[in-house]
């Protein structure tokens, strides 16, 4: 990912958190800031921001580990169905394909880090509508 995706990224995340810490913390209130003050917020929504994307994905890290059981699951059931062999290092390989596709296919992995990106803020915003 590049450093501007990660900024706007953190900088989304950071801002929604914001509104919600204003409200259980009471901070100052965001009308109340003046001038430079309003430049500060920015550092301080990319930090929050940080802070929620690291927390989203410790939290969704296990849901994570548990789709990805069950695709490999899946995949097995399906090979020993059709008498195919079927082993779970090969399934481990397809990462490898991941990074092809980065390297001949610029266009198809710049969609890839876009959708990356979009999950990126959509984890913290999940994160952020539960707190």
């Amino acid at each position: 990912m590049s450093l501007p995706g990660l900024l706007i990224e953190y900088l989304i995340n950071g801002c929604i958190a914001y509104i919600w810490l204003v409200q259980v913390v009471s901070f100052k209130d965001l009308s109340s800031y003046v001038g430079d003050e309003k430049i500060l917020l920015i550092p301080i929504a990319y930090v929050i921001g940080m802070l929620i994307d690291f927390l989203a994905f410790i939290l969704s890290k296990p849901l994570k580990k548990l789709i990805r059981d069950h695709a490999l699951n899946t995949v097995a059931k399906e090979r020993r169905e059709t008498g195919e062999a079927f082993d779970p290092e090969e399934y481990k390989m397809l990462w490898q394909d991941k990074v092809t596709i980065e390297k001949k296919y610029p266009t198809l992995n710049q969609e890839l880090q876009a959708r990356s990106s979009r999950d990126r803020i959509a984890r913290g915003t999940v994160l952020n509508l539960f707190a």
